[in-house]
């Protein structure tokens, strides 16, 4: 379950992106931003689609270094993401277990 502390984080560096990302963000980061979104509503960030996302921001994050607001909310919503990432993991046996990335 995010925490109400975390929410705080979560909108404050969404509206941050939003406002200052607006020229500078390509169609990918929109979308990635958009599916991390909804993991954090919902709480559920299991599936290789969360990590796709997560790892598409996490290369991008050095192509904003001219804008460093956006890089620093960037990496804050990351850090969030990362936090409650839940990845599906196959044991050897092919018993899925879930493990903290």
């Amino acid at each position: 379950m995010v925490t109400s502390f975390d929410l705080q984080i979560w909108e404050n560096a969404v509206n941050s992106i939003n406002e200052s990302g607006k020229t500078d963000l390509i169609w990918e980061e929109w979308s990635a931003l958009t599916v991390l979104n909804g993991c954090l509503s919902s709480d559920n960030f299991q599936g290789d689609e969360s990590h796709r996302s997560i790892r598409l921001l996490k290369d991008n994050l050095s192509r904003h270094s001219n804008n460093p607001v956006l890089q620093i909310h960037l990496q804050s919503f990351i850090n969030l993401c990362e936090k409650y990432f839940v990845k599906q993991a196959t044991s050897p046996t092919g018993v899925s277990s879930i493990m903290k990335e």
